[in-house]
């Protein structure tokens, strides 16, 4: 598979690639794939491990940042990629199996999506294994997705690029972080590693309505962490209230954004959440649940004092916890501060950029009626000097036909003609008028001598 999302080309990555090894686990006869994980982390009897389910799209590499920041930390992380079941009796047998090849006596869960709705069926069908339960964006209830999926026996038979088409189609595409955005392209990275059976198998598991009962879960419900992100996720909202009131016990860990995928576009914050939740649940069955100051249990061979050490130890890295948990608090709040001051001051200079392109155009719109006030102005005195001139020559002894012309001529700014020229032009124009003339006198003749021939006038004459 070739690597171009930034994510996939990070040195956080490529590190965990040369830390951990993928290993691989055959287990089921009738079937020759095999169970993929990464397993990473001290390997002592008395930790207890943190295992990681994926949702449909995920495969084991999808939890990369939890590994490499919390496994140095003393925690024992195992992201898990299982093989293609298409229903949940299989899928907990399966993974039944494989935690016995383990001796795992307890475990705590992770899952996202559609992990974390199998991690609470495998808390339902084996309870006194679940050390805690922590859900990422994920449901109790899969009835929304099997109204909406009539065609669930088709999956086996669809293509893969369909199947992979319909992953997408869950997948957003108008988000502006670019840690989000960097997260959608991993996982689409990862979704193109998925075979056509592994994406049928989870998309059947998806649509299929199963009996979930939380009183079949028999471990303390205050055990159960919900981490949840307030931004747009493909998780409807109801199905996501749905799962708060389905366990009212559990500690909801809220996230101001990230996305579908928060464990990784957020995953300094998810990271702290788990760490803090495994070390207040990793102790004894029958230790007091309320007792917040023991993060570890204490192995019984323990001396008195290595127990005394061993508690003070834990004490002092809750309190370390906790500092660290107000400080990423502090420096949220600084930022959101920042951005919202910003933001601020970007509408305002808006504002008073708008204001001013209004002055701007009204000022435009003010110079424009004046010259056209001007204009109009200018028109009129022209109008009236001009009828002035005409009242004037009305009144002399210049031909009609000539009004006008002189009238023009004093209008426009031209040099005055010498005496002589004026003379000869309009004696030429006499001479016009009397050629007319005659033209006119010889039509009227010829016009009554046809009346008298034809008995018609020569103008239904010219009609005929």
């Amino acid at each position: 598979m070739t690597i171009r999302s930034t994510t996939g080309q990070s040195n956080a990555y490529k590190q965990f690639r040369g830390w951990v090894a993928q290993q691989k686990i055959v287990l089921d006869t009738w079937s020759s794939t095999p169970w993929k994980y990464y397993d990473y982390g001290p390997k002592d009897d008395d930790s207890i491990p943190l295992i990681l389910i994926p949702g449909v799209a995920g495969t084991a590499e999808v939890y990369f940042k939890q590994m490499i920041s919390l496994c140095p930390k003393g925690l024992r992380l195992l992201s898990v990629q299982p093989p293609d079941y298409s229903t949940y009796d299989g899928w907990c047998k399966g993974f039944d199996k494989f935690l016995s090849k383990f001796e795992f006596k307890k475990i705590h869960l992770f899952g996202s999506a559609l992990g974390g709705y199998l991690a609470q069926v495998y808390a339902q069908y084996r309870p006194s294994t679940i050390q805690s339960l922590m859900l990422c964006n994920s449901f109790c209830d899969t009835t929304h997705y099997a109204r909406n999926a009539p065609c669930v026996g088709m999956f086996p038979l669809m293509p893969e690029f369909m199947l992979k088409r319909l992953v997408l189609s869950n997948f957003s595409s108008t988000t502006s972080e670019p840690q989000i955005a960097e997260s959608i392209d991993f996982m689409v990275e990862q979704l193109e590693s998925l075979s056509g059976r592994d994406l049928s198998s989870r998309l059947t598991l998806n649509c299929t309505v199963v009996d979930l009962d939380p009183n079949r879960m028999t471990f303390d419900k205050r055990r159960i962490l919900i981490i949840e992100s307030l931004d747009d996720v493909s998780v409807p909202r109801k199905m996501r209230e749905d799962l708060l009131k389905y366990y009212p016990d559990a500690k909801l860990a809220e996230l101001k954004s990230g996305g579908n995928f928060s464990y990784l576009s957020r995953a300094d914050e998810v990271n702290l959440h788990i760490q803090v939740h495994m070390r207040k649940w990793s102790v004894d069955s029958d230790s007091d649940p309320n007792d917040e100051t023991r993060f570890t249990a204490v192995p019984k061979h323990l001396g008195k004092d290595e127990k005394v050490k061993r508690e003070d130890t834990n004490r002092g890295k809750e309190e370390e916890t906790y500092a660290t948990k107000e400080e990423t608090q502090r420096r949220e709040e600084e930022v959101h501060t920042a951005e919202v001051e910003d933001r601020r001051q970007v509408e305002e200079r808006g504002v008073e950029e708008y204001l001013r392109g209004e002055e701007e155009k009204q000022v435009e719109r003010e110079e424009k009626v004046e010259r056209e006030r001007e204009e109009e102005k200018e028109e009129t005195t022209l109008k009236v000097e001009r009828r002035e001139s005409r009242d004037k020559l009305s009144t002399s002894s210049i031909a009609p036909a000539d009004v006008e012309s002189v009238i023009l001529t004093e209008a426009a700014p031209i040099a005055t003609e010498p005496l002589g020229q004026k003379e000869e032009k309009r004696e030429t124009k006499k001479g016009r008028k009397k050629t007319r003339s005659k033209i006119v006198l010889q039509t009227k003749a010829q016009e009554s001598e046809a009346d008298k021939i034809f008995g018609v006038s020569g103008q239904d004459n010219y009609l005929l």
